[in-house]
């Protein structure tokens, strides 16, 4: 599963930024022990890349100051399944359809996430009630802002 998984996300990521070069500009690849971590280089923002790694059989996608995991538990995990999922994922952030956000107290960093690119500021804070600050960054650099509490 692991190297199925491996060589699947490398194949994707480099399908992606083939077919979208306006939106990726370039893809690198990272050979671990027994994973594979990819990145997917911001053409407009290079701070600002797309992270994947494929540690434990899971994609994890990693986006500005926050990340998420893409796995699935059981005798039947197949890799096209969370691949898809990745995929996915990948074209809503590079389209601005989604975003990445995360909720800081001073220099603390409590949490964060992903959300729709017009996000439900007060549905955030109910999560980060000690939150002074909320940080929102898009794959686009027009979506990048600071939020003050």
């Amino acid at each position: 599963m692991q190297d199925a998984l491996n060589i699947q996300v490398i194949d994707a990521a480099n399908c992606l930024a083939k077919l979208m070069p306006s939106y990726i500009k370039d893809v690198s690849v990272e050979n671990k022990d027994d994973y594979v971590d990819v990145i997917l280089n911001n053409p407009t923002q290079p701070d600002l890349p797309i992270w994947l790694s494929t540690n434990g059989e899971e994609i994890t996608l990693f986006f500005a100051e926050s990340h998420f995991h893409i796995n699935e538990y059981g005798d039947e995990v197949v890799p096209e399944s969370l691949v898809e999922e990745m995929v996915s994922a990948i074209f809503r952030l590079i389209t601005g359809v989604d975003l990445a956000y995360s909720a800081w107290n001073g220099d603390r960093s409590l949490g964060g996430g992903f959300v729709e690119a017009k996000p439900n500021l007060e549905e955030i804070k109910s999560s980060f009630r000690k939150a002074n600050e909320y940080k929102v960054y898009g794959w686009l650099s027009e979506s990048n802002m600071s939020i003050k509490a």
